[in-house]
């Protein structure tokens, strides 16, 4: 639909109307290629559209436009504006009733070099969002473990906060306490699909959840890893998925 207003390179197999150069074109050594961010940095705007609309739900689709110097115009988390830089460095497609009233504002700034730098001025005069600062000083991990010395990948962080949770449950255990559970839900996988939109470009309210095979997806994985363990068994991650399988039939 935007399309229909202004000009969209995609690149990808959806709506293909652009090229990528041959040697980008594998979606996991090409989306950190210097060239792929040369390519994109060559975009004053970039669509940075989620899978999934969850609250913490925030990918390199959203900061990798920041990081180039690419205004995003994103559609994503509803805290997302709680994470900007500043109050002027993204387009919210939320902030818009319409398809035609989103590109009549990208149009705009594209006519008006003035207006449109407004969206950049961050990257000269520093993050003014005082939450997302503190929020990045306090934290333990880093996206990668070698940003500062201080912080660990941002996996093994996950990693580390299991291992202290299952501490923290053996310990009570051991004051005769009735030990902590936690058990996933699809709360935490039944975050909504991405809006859609009516054929004249109005939003439809509501919207059914596109994630709703990862949570059943777990539940199995985690069932045939119990399973595993339980037996004592050394396993593969081929064994573990076709365990998984294995039980999604019983359970039928």
């Amino acid at each position: 639909m935007l399309m229909e207003y202004i000009n969209v390179d995609s690149y990808g197999n959806c709506l293909h109307n652009k090229d990528l150069p041959t040697n980008l074109r594998d979606p996991i050594e090409g989306m950190d290629h210097k060239e792929f961010y040369k390519l994109n940095a060559k975009y004053k705007f970039s669509l940075a559209m989620e899978n999934g609309l969850c609250p913490d739900y925030m990918t390199e689709k959203l900061w990798r436009p920041f990081h180039l110097g690419s205004v995003p115009i994103i559609l994503g988390s509803p805290k997302v504006k709680e994470f900007l830089p500043s109050n002027y460095s993204a387009i919210v497609v939320e902030d818009f009733k319409t398809v035609e009233e989103l590109a009549g504002y990208i149009k705009y700034l594209n006519d008006n070099d003035e207006e449109y730098a407004k969206y950049l001025d961050w990257k000269s005069k520093g993050v003014s969002n005082q939450y997302l600062k503190k929020l990045l000083s306090e934290r333990e991990w880093s996206v990668q473990s070698n940003w500062e010395e201080e912080t660990i990948n941002f996996i093994e962080g996950f990693q580390c906060h299991v291992c202290k949770k299952i501490h923290e449950k053996n310990e009570r255990v051991r004051n005769k306490k009735e030990p902590v559970k936690y058990q996933a839900t699809k709360h935490h996988y039944g975050c909504p699909g991405p809006v859609s939109y009516h054929n004249d470009g109005r939003r439809k309210e509501g919207g059914s959840s596109s994630w709703d095979y990862e949570f059943k997806k777990s539940k199995y994985l985690a069932l045939a890893v119990n399973r595993l363990i339980t037996l004592g068994q050394n396993f593969s991650k081929k064994d573990l998925f076709q365990l998984a399988k294995t039980i999604k039939d019983e359970l039928r």
